[in-house]
């Protein structure tokens, strides 16, 4: 019997460990027929106006519009991004010009580019890698520095809370990381504010020659939940939980 209560105390423990650590938001691997087909979480996608989106074999392809330099798909679900991470596994890139891949948050149903609306945005050219935030006090820019090169695939990851942002972009072999404070002014609040309510997260592609069909392809998207200081103190308590039957047990065979 103590023997199975100490295994109960470990299951619910690390039971509430994963669902704080693991709490998906949005998670789509583009696998459905269209890109509007929800993922595993979330209500699937629209295409950008002006914008040339479509799916196949797990690829979102986003580019190749004639005259639309830059294209995007925004998710339908919407969302607040404070305490989140959002995770774009990127499989291709243009390699035309000064081009690249633009992933964040911003106002649903708008053509994302870099000022184009409210945006929270991180973007990986060819000859920049760039944080920014555009609002109604204009555009911030945190982030300004070299490429991380190549034009295979990359992950892109940009975690936010109320005060903080931080982010990672790696494609196997380098990496960019950068994290700090937002700027009076230009925050998410700020950013929601602008945009008259929740936010979608964003994949979008720069290209100097999209008529030529140059476009990038996304593999999935993930949005997850920072935990909430209440599910930590749900977490702990199952692991005092843990603590105090193995000290029992201990003093059981003490005796």
């Amino acid at each position: 019997m103590k023997t199975r209560v100490l295994l109960a105390g470990a299951t619910f423990a690390l039971g509430l460990a994963g669902a704080a650590q693991a709490n998906p938001l949005l998670s789509d691997s583009f696998n459905g027929p269209t890109l509007g087909s929800p993922g595993a979480v979330g209500d699937g996608f629209a295409i950008g106006p002006s914008s040339h989106a479509s799916v196949s074999g797990g690829l979102a392809f986003v580019g190749g519009a004639a005259g639309a330099a830059d294209q995007n798909i925004y998710s339908l679900d919407t969302f607040n991004p404070t305490d989140t991470t959002l995770t774009w596994q990127v499989n291709s890139r243009p390699d035309i010009g000064a081009a690249g891949v633009m992933v964040g948050w911003g106002q649903p149903g708008i053509s994302e580019c870099a000022g184009c609306g409210p945006e929270i945005w991180l973007e990986a050219r060819d000859d920049r890698t760039v944080f920014d935030i555009v609002d109604n006090n204009g555009l911030f820019r945190y982030v300004s520095q070299g490429p991380i090169g190549g034009t295979g695939p990359l992950t892109m990851t940009l975690s936010l809370t109320a005060t903080t942002w931080a982010f990672d972009i790696t494609n196997g072999v380098n990496s960019i990381a950068h994290n700090g404070t937002f700027a009076a002014g230009f925050g998410i609040g700020d950013v929601i504010a602008a945009s008259g309510g929740n936010l979608s997260t964003f994949a979008s592609v720069r290209s100097d020659a999209p008529s030529l069909g140059d476009g990038g392809s996304f593999s999935s998207v993930n949005v997850a939940a920072v935990p909430e200081p209440g599910e930590w103190a749900l977490v702990l308590m199952g692991f005092g939980g843990l603590g105090l039957a193995l000290r029992r047990r201990r003093a059981v065979r003490a005796a």
